[in-house]
């Protein structure tokens, strides 16, 4: 890092792995804030405390569109509004994963792979034929070509997420805020009741540890007056350091990663969209959440394959 000026989001890093690492020359590679030093032969990927790293040689491989994904299983899983995935010759078998036998409704029984560590999204495996596929969130750094490549192919696709069709209310008294919903993560170890979940807005983050975490693109967040958990899997709910400010709370046997809790407003938790069940975003139903503002956060470190959609919203270079 010497000889120039580091990005926010790689001092915010810095600071919280300077924690975990004693000696500064251990830090891991997946810490630091790339763009555009991608080869032409060569996309790497790692996850978040960098205990997994793949490197996938462009020279020898087939690559094939990134296939996207929105349904329930993706989307709980990775606690977002949709999975992208490559499909790649191989995962590292030498890593230590935390695998999770799911089915998903594009590449049917799968085995779903996050780092056994800091449980960032690594891929999945199909059960019948072994082909292996690699999180789009995990990239480190691709080469431009591959990326304008890939962000063509995301500009055909939809997203069925229900929280990426809400709407801000137009008037600020139609806000509902007494409603409860229900959440949790993929296998069900992990379930909680959140109460006014709104007024509020939706916060689509873009900064590589929402990416990593969840294998996609970005992560939405979301305030609540109140959060309860019901069942937390007899010692599986975890609530773990992401971030010198923030804490998340994650499932040990699935890997979901559901809310942030900050340090300067613990009374305020923020579940993610992807964690709240889908039946509070149905738009007819009184229990439909409201909102009234609706932001892109942490622009500056969009992933370069994905397409930032023509919503008319604010984007933020950096957190709210």
């Amino acid at each position: 890092t010497e000889g120039r000026k580091l990005h926010p989001e790689e001092r915010l890093k810095m600071l919280l792995v300077s924690s975990l690492f004693s000696n500064p020359r251990e830090l891991p590679s997946s810490y630091l804030f790339r763009t555009g030093t991608a080869s032409s032969s060569a996309l790497t990927a790692s996850c978040l405390c960098g205990a997994v790293r793949i490197e996938v040689n462009l020279t020898t491989t087939t690559l094939r569109p990134l296939a996207r994904c929105a349904c329930l299983s993706c989307r709980r899983y990775g606690v977002a509004s949709f999975a992208s995935y490559l499909e790649i010759d191989a995962l590292p078998e030498e890593a230590e994963y935390l695998a999770y036998d799911d089915s998903c409704a594009t590449f049917g029984a799968i085995e779903r792979l996050a780092c056994k560590h800091c449980r960032s999204k690594i891929g999945a495996r199909r059960r019948d034929d072994g082909a292996s596929f690699l999180a789009a969130g995990c990239f480190d750094d691709i080469p431009e070509s591959l990326a304008a490549r890939w962000r063509g192919d995301d500009a055909e696709t939809k997203d069925d997420a229900p929280w990426m069709r809400l709407l801000p209310v137009q008037n600020i008294r139609a806000l509902r805020t007494s409603s409860t919903f229900g959440g949790g993560c993929r296998c069900g170890a992990c379930r909680f009741r959140v109460r006014g979940l709104f007024p509020g807005e939706l916060q689509h983050c873009y900064c590589s540890i929402c990416r990593k975490l969840s294998g996609s693109a970005f992560q939405t967040w979301m305030p609540a007056r109140a959060l309860r958990w019901t069942t937390t899997g007899g010692g599986a709910l975890d609530l773990v350091r992401t971030t010198p400010h923030g804490r998340r709370h994650q499932c040990r046997r699935c890997g979901s990663v559901m809310t942030i809790i900050y340090d300067s407003q613990p009374e305020t938790p923020w579940p993610a969209a992807g964690a709240i069940d889908d039946d509070a975003f149905d738009d007819d139903d009184d229990k439909r959440a409201s909102i009234y503002r609706i932001i892109h956060i942490c622009c500056d470190t969009l992933p370069p394959w994905f397409r930032l959609p023509k919503d008319g919203y604010p984007r933020l270079r950096y957190a709210s």
